[in-house]
């Protein structure tokens, strides 16, 4: 070890290293192998206050657990008072283990210029999958780049615990090329969606091979799946941004980043022509079709004879539609439209007979003696009536500000857009609009788990129930009494 440097063939810690992988501001990162042989990345931090911010981002970091999130294993301090810290090592991208080179997507894109839509939606999917985990736990990313994204085992993985921060905090960190331009001005405190922000550009250079500060132009060559990935990229780098939730269904559904309220007017119109088309068709049944003449065959002139006798046309009158075929037409539309109340009626009763306390849900009626029914899992999860206003005030206040900025979106005013996104910042702060948009969620979820209640289903629905419950406790617990005042 020379000047605090490891090379090759040193010891660290009871691990040897192979070779030098990078160094940085927060510390220089090693291959190592342990006494079993196992490969894995050791990082020694500075030992100033920089590693110390890197330190207190790791062990938030360690909170959360999941593949796609860089596991994080021993950590242990050297004889000269330098903390280290075991790692995952990202894959090798070279043939021989000494030249070992990183895989991570900033090299691939390097290399590659840009990634195939199919490979890249699978990538994706895998980031997006851990960046949901590490919000479950109340954390920030704070810095998603491509240098931060590594390949361990082949699967996408993010890494970089420095910046990692909890809900409410409010320093700036991370690369300004991919921050939204209000974090970067300071305008408001970084939230979870800037991570899907964040993620939405590394999602476009990744595509179009442009850097991001090229977004949103594209290339003309995008076609396909590709352009479905564009728009995911465009919709999570718009105010007011998405959830890792959202998305991760608009990667798996991508005709969803299309605004859902002109979908819904398609999907109204359509109903309402071939409703019109249905009544018109029983009401106004098809005439009967003229059936024309046979043509007149004409001869050639030699071949003609004389005729005999000459003939004499003879007109048929038509008949006249008699009484009874208005009255026909006429009962018969009035059939058709008590048969459609009927069957209106018929559902709106099924409908009320579902949501009736009294319908014992599907599968209820095989329960095991020792499960729990669905009135005593809501029961046990039930949060207290002071808090449920408390939710019902948070919820009423984000649904008008959701409104009011769809119809800004929908009427092209970006700009008044953009203003009630951060009112509704101002307004929610420590996290609150990321718990409005998490309860709406989860409301929708229970619903459909309550009306069929399986045995299957219901482990399930009280691990939903639990979240639900302690989501919010944990938000209670961070938000200051100054901040409860202004709602209670």
């Amino acid at each position: 070890m020379s000047e605090g440097r490891f090379v090759p063939g040193d010891a660290a810690g009871g691990f040897t290293v192979i070779a030098p992988c990078g160094a940085g501001a927060f510390g220089q990162v090693y291959l190592v192998r342990d006494a079993a042989g196992r490969i894995a990345a050791l990082k020694v931090l500075s030992p100033d206050r920089r590693g110390g911010r890197e330190l207190d981002g790791l062990l938030r970091f360690r909170r959360a657990e999941h593949p796609n999130l860089l596991h994080v294993g021993d950590l242990f301090t050297l004889p000269d008072g330098r903390v280290c810290y075991t790692m995952d090592a990202a894959d090798n991208a070279a043939e021989n283990v000494a030249d070992y080179v990183p895989d991570t997507l900033a090299r691939r894109l390097r290399e590659r210029g840009a990634i195939p839509a199919d490979e890249l939606k699978r990538i994706m999917l895998e980031l997006v999958s851990g960046l949901a985990a590490l919000h479950r736990a109340h954390l920030l990313h704070r810095d998603i780049k491509p240098e931060n994204i590594l390949f361990v085992d082949g699967r996408a993985t993010l890494a970089d615990a420095g910046a990692v921060g909890e809900f409410d905090g409010t320093t700036l960190v991370g690369t300004p090329e991919y921050l939204p331009p209000e974090v970067c001005l300071q305008t408001r405190a970084f939230r979870a969606t800037d991570d899907c922000y964040a993620l939405g550009k590394v999602l476009y250079s990744a595509l179009t091979g442009e850097p991001p500060r090229r977004f949103p132009s594209t290339p003309r060559s995008l076609d396909g799946e590709a352009v479905a990935l564009f728009r995911v990229a465009e919709r999570a780098c718009t105010p007011p941004g998405v959830s890792a939730y959202t998305f991760r269904e608009l990667l798996e559904h991508p005709e969803r980043s299309a605004p859902r309220r002109n979908r819904r007017r398609i999907a109204f119109a359509a109903a309402v022509i071939l409703s019109g088309m249905a009544v018109a068709a029983a009401v106004y049944p098809k005439t009967p079709k003229r059936v024309s003449p046979d043509p007149v065959r004409v001869e050639h002139p030699a071949a003609v004879k004389p005729a005999q006798t000459p003939s004499v046309p003879v007109s048929v009158p038509t008949p006249e539609p008699g009484p009874e075929t208005p009255r026909r037409l006429r009962a018969e539309s009035e059939a058709f439209v008590q048969k459609m109340k009927a069957d209106e009626a018929r559902l709106r009763a099924e409908q009320e007979r579902i949501k009736s306390p009294t319908v014992r849900p599907v599968g209820q009626g095989r329960r095991d003696a020792n499960d729990p029914t669905l009135a005593e899992l809501m029961n046990k999860y039930r949060r207290t009536p002071e808090e449920e206003r408390l939710v019902d005030r948070w919820l009423a206040e984000y649904v008008s500000f959701d409104r009011r900025i769809a119809a800004a979106n929908s009427a092209g005013d970006k700009m008044l857009a953009a203003e009630l996104a951060a009112e509704r910042s101002a307004k929610f702060p420590w996290g609150i609009d990321d718990f409005c948009d998490d309860e709406i969620r989860t409301r929708k979820y229970l619903d459909t788990l309550t009306r069929s209640c399986t045995p299957a289903k219901r482990e399930q629905l009280e691990t939903v129930l639990r979240y639900r419950r302690d989501s919010l406790r944990k938000l209670l617990e961070k938000l200051p009494s100054s901040e409860l005042a202004k709602w209670r």
